[in-house]
């Protein structure tokens, strides 16, 4: 499973502080994290940091 959390603003590689200890929790039971900027969406953009991994289709 890969989860999606929104960056801190002030430090894009960190979680935002209010996901902090649930991304800490997720990645401690093995699954993926990748941060997004809530500004970037807000604006139109969407880029994930890690990049979310392309599932293929059969």
């Amino acid at each position: 499973m890969h989860v999606i959390y929104p960056s801190n603003p002030l430090q894009p590689r960190k979680p935002d502080e209010q996901f902090a200890a649930e991304a800490e929790a997720v990645q401690a039971i093995g699954f993926e994290v990748s941060l997004f900027s809530i500004e970037d969406f807000q604006s139109g953009e969407f880029r994930s940091v890690p990049a979310l991994p392309m599932k293929s289709v059969p």
